[in-house]
This record gives C-alpha cells, structure tokens and sequence, in this order.
C-alpha cells in the first residue's frame, strides 16, 4: 500500500514539473512573438514615397537592439521587401548607379592622368648596371651604358634646362608637376629644349661621357620639393642588372 501510494505521488510530482515547464517555454515564444519587429511593408510605388535607394535600405533595416527577436523568416521576409521597393524604385536607382559609375570612372581617369607624372620607370634599358649607389658624397645614382644609349624620362613633365656644366657635363632636367623633378647628366646629346612636353618613357636624351666623366654612363638625381632624395626610393632600381650594387 505504502509503495503504491509513493508512485503515486511520484507521478503527480513528475507530471508537475512537465506541465510547468510546458507552459514556460509556450510563455516564452508568444512573448517574443509579440515583441518581434514587423518588417518594413512593400512599398507599392505609388505612395508619393521619393526616399533614394540608400534611404529604402536603411529605413528597411531593423534597428540594433531588435535584432535579437528576428529569425530566418524575419529576414527573408526583409529581403524581399527591399528587392520588392528596389524593384519599384528601379528608375530612381539606375540614376544613383549610373552616377556613381560615372563617378568612378572620373576618379580612375583621373588617377591614371596623374599616375604618368610619378617618376617610376628606370631611365635606362634592363640590360644595364647600376655602378654606383645614392651617398652623401655623390647624391644620384650612375648606370654604365655605350655611348649614344637611349636616356628615358622616368615621369612625364616639361623640360626645364637643357645646358653645358663642367662637372656633369650635358645636363638635361624634367619638371613633374607634382613637386619632383629629375636631372640627367653627361650626355652625348639632348633631344628637347626648355619647355616642351615629354611623356613618361619617351627617349629624351642619349648617354655621354662629357663632363667630369671618365667612361660613358648615365648620371640621374630625383629631386623633390627642393631636395635631392635617393632614386631607389621612387625609381625600380632592382630591375635593372646588379653588378656593383652590393
């Protein structure tokens, strides 16, 4: 009798605490149901509604501290309500795109413009040795070249001077535009007098051996605002051949 009495209770403890935890969590999802954020209605394109493709977006958007009450079909159900007034708003936002584009592409011409007067090319073929370094004592770097070798211009800019010194000999210098500017010296010959226009790569001068110079070589200093700065900082140095560099 005692037994049967105590499985008894037992199953009506049992059946308690089911019941109770039953009726929780059924408290818990029809209060975060209550609680949930409707999402933005499906604009019908006709409500005089002039908000851009941003403003759509961003008043689409469930705020911050709701977003923890939102699951799966929330989101979907917000994604197609954003494609939906994308849709209707399809006009509005072919413009926003096409001036953006337009945008872009005025920012990479422009990019691309001012890319040619950044001095980044070597002045020199490859196939030629840099013999001597930037140092306090000699602030250029020397490429040895044959006589009449091909001088480039490292950057696109205008021909400043165009003269004769003793010590460096035929002495040609390109202004930038952008604050740099770069010197070629001991030329045989230079191709372009002050003022004209010169693009990045063109031939402007050809390797000499005039000066204070004791074998045909090219001499070049990058200047910047004022100052003369190490070529290898700008210039691809590494590509042309080693000897000497070490």
């Amino acid at each position: 009798m005692n037994r049967r009495l105590s499985a008894l209770l037992l199953a009506i403890f049992l059946l308690s605490i089911a019941a109770a935890v039953f009726f929780g969590i059924e408290y818990v999802r029809l209060t975060g149901t209550q609680n949930q954020p409707t999402p933005a209605p499906v604009s019908d394109g006709n409500s005089g509604d002039n908000r851009s493709g941003n403003d759509t977006i961003a008043h689409s958007l469930p705020a911050p501290d709701d977003v923890v009450n939102w699951d799966i079909e929330d989101t979907a159900q917000l994604m197609e309500n954003f494609f939906s007034e994308r849709q209707a708003q399809q006009s509005d936002l072919e413009i926003v795109d096409e001036e953006l584009r337009q945008d872009l592409q005025n920012r990479h011409k422009k990019e691309r413009f001012m890319a040619q007067f950044d001095p980044d090319v070597l002045p020199v073929g490859r196939d030629r040795f840099c013999t001597q370094r930037y140092s306090a004592e000699h602030p250029a770097i020397d490429f040895a070249a044959p006589q009449g070798a091909e001088v480039y211009a490292v950057a696109s800019g205008v021909v400043r001077f165009s003269y004769a010194d003793r010590h460096l000999g035929n002495v040609l210098v390109i202004d930038h535009l952008n604050g740099y500017a770069s010197l070629y010296a001991h030329l045989s010959d230079c191709l372009f007098g002050p003022g004209r226009f010169v693009e990045k790569g063109d031939t402007v001068a050809r390797v000499g051996n005039t000066g204070n110079s004791t074998a045909p070589h090219l001499h070049i200093e990058l200047w910047f605002e004022g100052i003369r700065i190490d070529p290898a900082l700008r210039l691809p140095i590494e590509e042309a051949k080693p000897m000497l560099l070490e």
